[in-house]
């Protein structure tokens, strides 16, 4: 699936969705998922670190368990 498939597709859901990279990098995020973060503008482009009040290492164990496997990985954060 390409990037921008997915981005259709997770426009139209109501669940908070987010592409982001290893780096915390939002590749893209839906609506839901920025009013669930607390933004109101775009958050694509920015850095989940810089938005978020996870700690930073519990975000970037998570990210980087993500950004080893090659499949779409569907995870939370508590």
């Amino acid at each position: 699936m390409t990037e921008q498939n997915f981005a259709v597709i997770a426009k139209i859901l109501p669940e908070p969705v987010a592409l982001i990279n290893g780096e915390g990098e939002i590749l893209f995020a839906n609506q839901s998922f920025e009013k669930f973060i607390g933004h109101a503008e775009s958050l694509t482009g920015a850095n989940l670190f810089d938005c978020t009040i996870t700690r930073p290492y519990k975000l970037a164990e998570f990210l980087r368990n993500c950004s080893r496997s090659r499949q779409m990985t569907i995870g939370a954060l508590n």
